[in-house]
């Protein structure tokens, strides 16, 4: 469960890669285009270390590609204390929207510097956990949070609000088991990954590597399966030979009363989304 693309011919990996997740950024910014927002010029900022650059350098090749311009690319340090400086270079610049491509203490210390600065001018959307960690709004506190979260987008791969059985059913039997337990978006995963391994087991009907190395590469988990439960997998489950998936697109999620909801893609929404400009 890893954005790096495979360096090994036993790792093969379920999530978006970064390209990916840059095009997932790409394409919901064409389709808020296609809703009548502003979209243009653009600013990214993102985390300076693999992750970041890669999924930022694949954002702005997408948009160029869309002809959406983006003016600036701003490296955000790692462990950084304070994100007042970061919008403020980003005011600076007047976008019309800004992605943050952003961990979790990233996220709080950006929509707090936003708050602070009173700056919600741009349509701002960014990701993962930065914008759609579970526990971001009571991180912020309301007061906070209803300025920043809910007219900002977060890109995710997991919202409990998708309208897919399969989910649904797994977290009924997971809570049965124990009230308390955390179903987030690691614990879905996680029952993701078990269901991926035990189908290829059954089919190597070996435990050698090998075997079962050439069963995952081979596997195919058609849509609609009992087995796909998270619901950024929009097809089959397999795997090309870089042992990167082909099913999973990019969800984005908007945040309304501390909880979030699905905005894009418009089949799987429970929310109409707000839309800077637009509504």
């Amino acid at each position: 469960f890893s954005t790096g693309v495979p360096i090994s011919q036993y790792f093969s990996v379920l999530t978006m890669t970064p390209d990916g997740l840059g095009k997932g950024y790409a394409d919901f910014i064409g389709w808020l285009r296609s809703k009548g927002a502003k979209v243009e010029p653009v600013v990214i900022t993102y985390v300076n270390n693999d992750y970041g650059q890669d999924v930022g350098k694949a954002a702005q090749a997408s948009l160029q590609a869309m002809g959406i311009k983006v003016i600036e690319a701003i490296p955000v340090e790692p462990g950084v204390k304070d994100m007042t400086s970061i919008v403020l270079r980003v005011k600076s610049l007047n976008p019309a929207l800004v992605i943050s491509i952003a961990y979790f203490q990233d996220g709080v210390l950006l929509h707090k510097a936003r708050y602070n600065m009173n700056y919600d001018d741009p349509i701002w959307l960014g990701g993962v956990s930065g914008f759609t960690d579970d526990k971001l709004w009571s991180a912020l506190s309301d007061e906070v949070a209803a300025k920043t979260l809910t007219r900002s987008f977060g890109l995710t791969l997991y919202s409990e609000d998708a309208p897919l059985p399969a989910m649904k059913s797994a977290l009924v039997r997971a809570r049965a088991t124990d009230p308390k337990l955390k179903t987030d978006m690691g614990f879905v995963g996680g029952i993701q990954l078990v269901n991926v391994i035990a189908r290829a087991l059954e089919n190597a009907r070996s435990d050698d590597p090998a075997a079962v190395h050439h069963a995952v590469r081979n596997l195919r988990i058609p849509k609609g399966s009992p087995d796909i439960v998270m619901p950024f997998i929009s097809g089959d489950i397999s795997f090309d030979q870089r042992g990167v998936s082909r099913g999973p697109s990019a969800m984005f999620v908007q945040w309304a009363a501390g909880k979030k909801a699905i905005v894009y893609p418009e089949d799987m929404a429970s929310m109409k989304p707000i839309i800077k400009g637009v509504n």
